[in-house]
């Protein structure tokens, strides 16, 4: 054999050995499932096969249970990747996508309700002058005469017909009226407790109060709207 044969047949073992060791080293990993979705705050089982030696599980956000070539993955929240690296460097990487939970229980829950009270259409300071009544598109504000603090804010959910209020008048015996123009009607506050007038339970034209004007007879004149219209509520401080 000679030199020249013996240097081709040297450089075609390397080449073959570059190339088996090449293929090795890109070893194909494939995961399953190869597109896990999973639930928030659920778990998912992971698998992957063409690993060689120990296998090593990294993720982003969630959680890795167990080794090997089979862990339990714990979802969190929202978009998350999975690597995974075996013995001799071979990498590859899932994505998972995370669904949020459908399962909102109602049970014992307590609602918050949110009003827009930028708006003032109506102010009044109360016979002694320690409180300010402020009537907002949001609902009624009672407020601190002297510090402007606000104490308690009064919406629909707490007896008040209706949370716009457009008018605002004492009824001289530690009460308050109180005409809204969010079709609720006129309101009457004393003592803790609302009383409501409106179209179904009392003569009032319409349930829009524009205004409200007492007279000197204990009465009151309410002014309504759309189509305007006056009516005189009798006995102001009756309740």
């Amino acid at each position: 054999m000679t030199n020249l044969t013996k240097l081709s047949h040297f450089f075609l073992v390397f080449w073959l050995l570059f190339i088996h060791s090449a293929f090795t080293f890109a070893a194909d990993l494939t995961f399953t499932p190869n597109a896990p979705i999973v639930e928030q705050g659920k778990q998912i089982t992971l698998s992957v096969s063409g690993t060689s030696g120990e296998v090593t599980w990294t993720v982003a956000k969630g959680q890795i249970q167990g080794t090997g070539m089979q862990v339990t993955y714990v979802a969190q929240v929202g978009l998350d990747v999975v690597t995974v690296m075996d013995g001799e460097g071979n990498v590859a990487t899932v994505k998972i996508v995370i669904m949020l939970s459908n399962n909102i229980s109602l049970e014992n829950a307590n609602w918050e309700v949110f009003t827009n009270r930028s708006n003032i259409y109506a102010l009044l300071l109360s016979e002694d002058g320690k409180t300010l009544w402020v009537g907002t598109e949001g609902g009624l504000e009672k407020r601190d005469a002297q510090t402007g603090e606000i104490q308690q804010v009064f919406i629909n959910t707490d007896g008040l017909p209706g949370n716009f209020v457009s008018a605002l008048l004492s009824d001289s015996q530690g009460g308050l009226w109180v005409g809204t123009w969010a079709k609720g009607g006129l309101a009457h506050y004393a003592q803790g407790q609302w009383q409501v007038f409106n179209t179904d339970n009392s003569g009032l034209p319409s349930n829009l109060v524009s205004s409200l004007f007492p007279d000197s007879q204990g009465g009151l004149w309410v002014a309504t709207g759309p189509e305007w219209d006056i009516e005189k509520q009798e006995s102001v401080g009756g309740g």
